[in-house]
């Protein structure tokens, strides 16, 4: 959710819950296959942070490249199909490099290379949170007091997360917490200040229109039948 929060953000956030969606069924579809066809048993598969602020980047600069009177539909679609087949690409890219046998070239990459790579996915991953927890304030000016009162309590949530997981094993420390956020963020938020508060109904998917969501789901369900 906070991945989706942070590529559809500025002219796309009001497609902000269809952009949810598509980010829990990708999850979801992703988890599915490596737990199905993965060759570790156990791999458990998650959507990469890393990938999600690149995304974010990558979003704002197809949604900016569009006329002022573009419709948003259209916008949407485009960005969404541009994440699509940068997913695709990249999967096959990996692939090929699997397959070829030669993965082993990834050792001579410069570490100034991986390092700036790092570096620069973290500050995008820190700007990106920031304008998500303030609603588009920058880094510049999230010191002030108004921005203060919206990014300390992430900050902080975050914080109590590090250092419960790091000191206890139990599987059901996670949920917890996570289930533990989202009612304290609720109790806290005021009513007209919850995004997710807004009817699906308004938002009008491309997606759904089409029924991409439901032919993939057909096709995975008769996969499953096969195997």
């Amino acid at each position: 959710v906070s991945f989706a929060s942070l590529i559809f953000s500025g002219a796309l956030s009001q497609f902000i819950t269809a952009g949810v969606g598509v980010a829990l069924f990708s999850a979801m579809v992703v988890a599915a296959i490596t737990a199905l066809k993965g060759g570790l048993a156990g791999t458990i598969a998650s959507p990469q942070d890393k990938s999600a602020a690149l995304f974010a980047g990558v979003a704002a600069a197809m949604a900016a490249a569009f006329p002022a009177d573009t419709s948003p539909d259209i916008i949407f679609a485009t960005v969404l199909m541009g994440l699509v087949l940068t997913s695709l690409l990249t999967s096959a890219g990996f692939f090929l490099l699997a397959r070829l046998r030669v993965s082993h070239l990834s050792r001579h990459i410069p570490v100034a290379v991986i390092g700036g790579l790092i570096a620069g996915t973290g500050w995008l991953l820190i700007e990106g949170a920031v304008g998500v927890m303030t609603g588009g304030v920058s880094v510049g000016g999230a010191l002030d007091s108004a921005a203060l009162a919206l990014w300390l309590p992430g900050l902080g949530y975050a914080s109590v997360m590090a250092f419960v997981l790091t000191r206890s094993a139990s599987p059901l420390t996670l949920p917890a917490l996570l289930l533990g956020g989202v009612v304290a963020a609720t109790g806290n938020t005021p009513p007209g200040a919850r995004p997710w508060a807004a009817s699906t109904a308004k938002v009008r998917s491309p997606l759904a229109q089409l029924g991409l969501l439901r032919r993939l789901t057909r096709g995975l369900r008769r996969s499953g039948r096969r195997t």
